[in-house]
């Protein structure tokens, strides 16, 4: 494998290289969010990201006209906390076997950066600076893009938790994969349920309390206020120079210093404490810095920073009434008193997780402080290490929506009771395991016979065996996910509408692209073969939380120019005499279209939480699949 970076090149996923046109540096990938791929030789098995170790996915493996065979990496975004836009350098590793690992190092422009609170967060410039900081007035646009993000991740999670909590507590919900218990697995129509539960999850689902920070204050508040005022404390020992009459226990240590003091040779010891009168002594005296102790430190930073978190998503601080903000705002000043005025105030919090000593397991007190600390840790982990896949946590949030939507468009189908496998942890953004299979959803009322309706995933598009398979240019462009529309008279003919479905996670503050990327997708769906009818649907973000997916009006006020897809299958003038419109970025403050139709490919932008969405997902699938 050469050494150099003259065979890679960073591409969007569903963007097509032939042959030496991939032959590039692999340049960088910005575009606050939206998703890039690392095009590699086919020789190339396996890309590690240098920093955490993980194997970034796979996302296709193709062959161009020329025969060379190439495969695309989905690449992670950046993950540094700050202010937006920055720019992080990632480094990568791609593994082969004939040669020596390569390294690549991957420029990260425009990114979203994680949102800081507290003491982390840098200050706010202010005066001839912040005009300087601010010139185009976008800097609250992304601070409202992380925050949104941040609500993404931290909804998705409660999907997640709230599955596996509820599993525990009720027996029958759930299995497990194996005795150790690595997935869980549940029927599509309780993953759905617990989907939309979650969407709530800054509304009714905080009203309720089913927060884990308003859980555990309920559970602990008195018992952390016990422990601060009354804490564990041990007898220790020191060495301190004291006034001689002081002096009650000493050691070879303090011999030794006593010795060194200035005197001629031969005095006694005891005269050696010159002038002042002052020697060195064994001093004991009770301390509460213990591992314990460190423990209940951290434990109040990390819950006080989570009820900062929960309260400024929630917008509740100027709500006080509410009963759930009042108990959120009555727990964030218990743990200000006890970090400011306990007798834990001088102890440092633990710098790392520490393992658990004597106290730590056997003492009831503490022991209920530290499962709740482990809790919090876990919880806080797995946010932290989820911002880096965060587009892949959008792509699953959005892959859930299609299947909330086929659920209401075929409510009596089979595929309500396919079991849907979960991990605990995140793998790369993805907390679906490869193995669910979905069943067929039916549609008894279309056409003469009826049809059904099947899901795949990514992975599963390359394996999927029909009377003709998938064209492979499709698995060049990396969907996320497609449904299959199959005529139920004829199961041994191939299908006969393919909606394909791209989620990129992108906010297009600087720049609106999405009648860019609509057109792109559309131009390449018009190029794949075969009998099948192909069609593309592109969700993005819309993170105002406004349901403008439905508007018919572009950029400049008027319609979208292509939205008759019926009658735009078979050529670029959508067959009504109308060419596809030339991209052009929208000015300031313009309005953008939520909604672009072009050829056979419709771009929508989602609102956030995607479950605001799913009445517009269960629109654009009938228009794009089934009509």
């Amino acid at each position: 494998m050469p050494s150099s970076n003259d065979d890679t090149a960073v591409v969007r996923p569903w963007q097509v290289l032939a042959g030496s046109a991939a032959h590039a540096s692999p340049g960088s990938a910005g575009a606050d969010g939206a998703r890039y791929a690392l095009l590699v030789p086919g020789r190339v098995e396996q890309v590690v990201l240098s920093e955490s170790g993980e194997a970034l996915p796979m996302l296709a493996t193709y062959t161009d006209h020329r025969r060379f065979t190439w495969r695309k990496f989905e690449l992670p975004a950046a993950d540094r906390p700050g202010r937006a836009p920055l720019t992080q350098t990632v480094v990568v590793k791609a593994h082969a076997e004939d040669a020596h690992a390569q390294t690549i190092r991957i420029n990260l422009e425009g990114a979203l950066a994680r949102p800081v609170r507290g003491e982390d967060e840098p200050p706010t410039p202010q005066g001839p600076l912040a005009a300087a900081f601010d010139p185009h007035a976008s800097a609250a646009l992304w601070r409202q893009a992380a925050a949104a993000t941040d609500g993404l991740i931290h909804r998705h999670l409660e999907l997640v938790n709230r599955l596996y909590d509820d599993s525990r507590a009720e027996d029958g919900r759930m299995f497990w994969d194996n005795p150790g218990g690595g997935v869980g697995a549940w029927p599509l129509w309780r993953v759905i349920e617990a989907w939309r539960e979650a969407g709530m999850a800054d509304t009714a689902a905080h009203q309720r309390g089913d927060e884990a920070i308003v859980r555990l204050s309920r559970r602990l508040a008195r018992l952390l206020n016990d422990v601060c005022h009354h804490p564990r404390h041990y007898l220790t020992r020191d060495r301190r120079v004291l006034a001689a009459e002081r002096v009650r226990e000493v050691d070879p240590a303090c011999v030794r210093w006593l010795a060194r003091q200035p005197g001629p040779a031969g005095r006694r010891l005891v005269d050696r404490v010159g002038a002042k009168r002052q020697a060195m002594a064994v001093v004991r005296y009770e301390t509460a810095d213990t591992v314990e102790n460190r423990v209940v430190r951290d434990l109040i930073r990390r819950a006080r920073a989570e009820c900062l978190r929960v309260l400024e998503r929630c917008g509740g601080r100027d709500d006080p009434g509410e009963a759930v903000v009042g108990e959120l705002q009555a727990f964030t000043g218990l743990l200000d008193r006890l970090e400011r005025d306990s007798p834990l105030a001088d102890v440092p919090p633990t710098g790392s997780l520490p393992r658990p000593n004597h106290v730590l397991a056997r003492d009831p007190r503490y022991r209920a402080l530290w499962r709740a600390y482990m809790d919090l840790v876990k919880r806080q982990q797995q946010r932290d290490r989820t911002w880096r896949w965060r587009r892949r946590i959008w792509a699953e949030s959005c892959l859930l929506g299609v299947l909330a939507a086929m659920q209401r468009l075929a409510p009596p189908s089979p595929a309500g009771r396919s079991p849907v496998l979960m991990r605990p942890g995140q793998q790369c953004g993805r907390y679906l395991d490869p193995r669910t299979a979905i069943g067929r959803f039916d549609l008894p009322q279309w056409g003469e016979g009826g049809a059904s309706v099947i899901w795949l995933d990514a992975h599963q598009l390359a394996q999927y065996q029909s009377i003709s398979t998938l064209p492979e240019r499709l698995m060049r462009l990396c969907p996320d996910s497609a449904l299959l529309l199959r005529d139920r008279r004829r199961p041994d003919q191939a299908p006969l509408r393919l909606l394909a479905i791209w989620a990129p996670l992108a906010f297009d503050i600087e720049t609106d692209q999405l009648q860019k990327r609509t057109t792109e997708l559309a131009v390449e769906l018009r190029q794949i073969p075969g009998s099948t009818q192909v069609r593309g649907l592109l969700l993005q973000p819309n993170f105002n939380g406004e349901e403008d997916g439905d508007s018919d009006a572009g950029g400049d006020g008027h319609p979208n120019h292509g939205d008759g897809l019926d009658g735009q299958e078979n050529g670029g003038d959508g067959g009504n005499g109308q060419s596809i419109p030339p991209w052009r970025p929208p000015q300031v403050n313009r309005p953008r279209p939520g909604r672009i139709g072009i050829e056979s490919c419709l771009g929508l932008r989602l609102p956030m939480p995607v479950q605001r969405g799913e009445a517009m997902l269960e629109r654009a699938i009938a228009e794009m699949l089934i009509q």
